[in-house]
């Protein structure tokens, strides 16, 4: 393929990845969603978010170079104070300035880090000054920017420093961040004896066995990813202290080895490589999915402070929002995902989404007085970000960037807040018919204090949190045809059901509960059961919770119960465009009610295969329930890994932690013997100091391999004995074809809800 085709089809990629992704929130969610950068640090000039980014533009055969450092960074490698703000790269790398460099040049690298003698494209070029302060690279006549992975900008500074950036686009920004990430990546491909020229494109010939492009496309926005974190950088680093910083940093180093992966080594299902058919451009296919969201964490408040002001536990869920607009007509928002995806030389899927949520938080201030939903209340907010390109692994999952919009509410008050999160990769796992997506991401971001300066013009005041996120994303399929019927989809099933849910208040400050129940729906009416089985205790409830003087109330049984709720369908109303008119639809969504103060709001697929809620009650309870249909055929484990997603809340004498399990795997022999190996992130909160600390790691570990309980209705039961001087339990449910294991974990005095999802040993394209 020649380059300029090359070039033409990554731009029409990215054209339509766009369009994909514009996701406004439109009035409803004016107050929370807004797709510009929103708020730049308080060091830097405030920023109209009407405006674009100012940058120089930059030709086919040009790139204009932005080198970012400090005056002392320049005279002696130390760091001052910098962030890096998401999303646009116009401001990341705050309090760094455009610098001189005596050389810039561009060159292919191989893996060790050593320019080729001999490059395999044309890269001639020279490069001038401009008068912003930027450089722009004009390569020779007839040469268009290079669309190689192997080729790179090479910047000299004053003293002699060197810094490195991918050459992706028309624009580049050189620093610390894009150096670690060439660095890392060299290193990545050594290590796995991975030459450079076989993640080139094909050339003439197609086939690709590679699968580049796929790879190309992943790159792109990995080299966006890293200019896109909030973080305060210590100054008195000096350049090697800078990117050991970032690498000690679990957010940034989790959300760099996850694109290096998908960059590198992971194998594709559906990346092909053909002749370019842009006719397929015309037959995008898009669907949507229904989104069920829950989160709990830990964030310290005031962190920037000089004293400890406190540390905060919250919760969020998604929320149907309605919105009376100026002409009287209602906006409905829900929170929903859709998937696009066409053809062109490789199957591309692009997926974006609304999801408009609502936060609850207890407050313990530095003299350990609890303040509940204080001081950013109930507002509605809205997670967004932009559409990025994604594959189907062999195992199953679609795993892509995640780059975050920020977020305003309260806009039009004279405080209002920013909501930050940082860049992640988001690893989603379903069936190839997309009946459902699940994932339960770890990740972080600021909460920040703003000043108004006008209609669209905010500035930093302050950051209120910094927050450590432990979310769980339930996707099921919608029913586009406006035909979905709950009793059918519901007949003459049973569901396997864990609730997990979280309460807040001023006087026992955290409840967790979990529970497994056996649910039957007839018509909308649900028997929640909990009948005895062969495991014991199996379908059973369980509650830890934290005192008002802090002491912690251990790992209880609750007793069996059976409970009776209503499932109702609920319409889906959406703005037809071309009738101009409102339409009713059945797509999926349902709603939960029951005379124990219990409710919810979530969605069913349309098979009826699977349903989840967020629930609420009684009191201030908040949390999920998912339930999977229970097959009476028993699916096989034998010879099955399957990799971990999920979370778990432990209490400790003077401590919470919340643990994320995400990279850790089970797998199970022919024997029917399981192995487990657990890799754990998490975050504390100190009660004694009302302190939280940043991500940590926990030491991997792998306890003795115990047998398999699985009885004929594919429930499940794994007893690990003791790890950490606590008996390690894993129950649930084998659902989704086999496909999904659903588990309730007991440990010590922690509770969680963690999935697994079977390596499903695709063919590679």
């Amino acid at each position: 393929m020649s380059p300029r085709i090359f070039t033409l089809l990554f731009t029409m990629v990215l054209v339509f990845g766009g369009i994909g992704g514009c996701s406004s929130g439109g009035d409803g969610l004016e107050d929370a969603a807004n797709s510009e950068n929103s708020f730049p640090p308080g060091d830097n000039d405030p920023l109209d978010t009407d405006d674009d980014d100012g940058q120089q533009s930059a030709e086919l055969d040009e790139v204009v170079v932005t080198v970012e450092a400090t005056d002392k960074m320049v005279a002696s490698w130390q760091r001052s104070l910098y962030r890096l703000l998401s999303p646009s790269p116009a401001y990341a790398f705050r309090g760094l300035s455009p610098v001189s460099v005596i050389d810039l040049d561009v060159v292919q690298l191989d893996t060790s880090l050593n320019p080729v003698v001999s490059p395999s494209v044309s890269i001639a070029h020279t490069y001038r000054a401009n008068n912003d302060g930027t450089y722009t690279i004009a390569f020779n006549a007839g040469i268009y920017r290079p669309t190689q992975i192997d080729i790179f900008i090479r910047a000299r500074l004053e003293n002699g420093e060197t810094l490195w950036a991918p050459l992706t686009s028309g624009t580049a920004r050189i620093n610390v961040a894009s150096t670690l990430l060439v660095e890392s990546f060299l290193n990545r491909a050594r290590a796995n004896n991975i030459g450079l020229s076989s993640l080139a494109p094909c050339g003439e010939s197609m086939g690709c066995e590679n699968q580049f492009e796929a790879r190309y496309l992943i790159w792109l926005n990995l080299v966006s990813m890293v200019q896109e974190f909030d973080i305060t950088i210590p100054d008195d680093l000096n350049i090697e202290a800078t990117k050991a910083f970032l690498s000690e940093r679990i957010d940034f180093a989790n959300a760099l080895n996850d694109g290096l992966a998908a960059v590198v080594d992971t194998q594709y299902h559906d990346a092909i490589s053909k002749e370019p058919n842009f006719d397929n451009l015309l037959n995008t296919f898009e669907f949507g999915l229904n989104t069920i969201y829950f989160n709990m964490g830990l964030s310290q408040f005031d962190p920037d402070s000089e004293v400890n002001n406190g540390s905060v536990i919250f919760n969020a869920s998604s929320t149907s929002v309605e919105q009376i607009l100026n002409d009287g007509s209602t906006e409905y928002t829900y929170p929903a995902l859709s998937e696009a995806s066409f053809t062109t030389i490789l199957n591309i899927h692009s997926l974006f989404g609304e999801l408009p949520y609502q936060r609850r938080s207890i407050t313990t201030a530095g003299d350990l007085t609890v303040e509940f939903n204080s001081p950013l209340g109930f507002d509605v907010n809205s997670f967004g970000s932009k559409s990025t390109s994604s594959f189907a692994a062999v195992d199953g999952s679609i795993s892509f960037p995640q780059l975050p919009f920020q977020t305003i509410t309260a806009r039009e008050t004279e405080t209002p807040t920013g909501w930050l999160t940082n860049p992640f990769f988001l690893h989603y796992y379903g069936d190839d018919d997309r009946n459902f997506m699940y994932s339960a991401p770890l990740t972080t971001g600021s909460v920040y204090e703003l000043e108004k300066q006008g209609s669209s013009t905010f500035q930093r005041l302050r950051q209120l949190e910094a927050t450590n996120n432990f979310s769980y994303l339930i996707n099921l399929k919608t029913d586009e045809e406006n035909t979905f019927n709950l009793g059918e989809a519901s007949k003459n099933k049973q569901y396997g059901t864990i609730k997990f849910s979280q309460q807040l208040s001023n006087s026992n400050p955290t409840t967790v509960e979990a529970h497994t129940s056996l649910w039957t729906i007839d018509n909308g009416f649900v028997t929640d059961d909990q009948p005895a089985s062969v495991f014991g205790d199996f379908y059973s409830g369980w509650q830890i919770s934290r005192n008002p003087d802090k002491s912690v109330t251990p790992l209880t049984q609750i007793p069996a119960q059976t409970l009776q709720h209503e499932m109702s369908p609920e319409e889906t109303i959406n703005y037809d465009v071309d009738l101009k008119v409102q339409v009713h639809l059945q797509a999926g969504r349902v709603s939960l009610a029951s005379d124990s103060g219990l409710t919810g709001e979530g969605a069913m697929n349309l098979n009826g295969d699977s349903f989840a809620l967020t629930i609420t009650g009684p009191g201030s309870r908040r949390g999920i329930i998912h339930g999977i249909k229970l097959d009476n055929e028993t699916f096989s484990l034998s010879n099955a890994t399957f990799k971990l997603q999920g979370h778990a809340f432990y209490m400790y004498d003077n401590k919470n932690d919340i643990t994320s399990f995400n990279g850790s795997e089970l797998s199970f022999s022919s024997d029917g013997i399981a192995t487990l190996n657990l890799e754990r992130t998490y975050v504390e909160q100190v009660i004694d100091n009302n302190t939280v600390t940043q991500l940590k790691l926990k030491q991997p570990i792998s306890p003795s391999p115990t047998a398999v309980v699985l009885d004929d209705n594919n429930k499940f039961q794994l007893n690990f004995g003791t790890i950490n001087g606590a008996p390690l339990t894993l129950q649930g449910f084998v659902g989704e074809e086999g496909t999904v294991l659903m588990m309730l974990l007991r440990h010590g005095d922690a509770l969680g809800l963690v999935y697994g999802f079977r390596d499903r040993m695709l063919p590679r394209s």
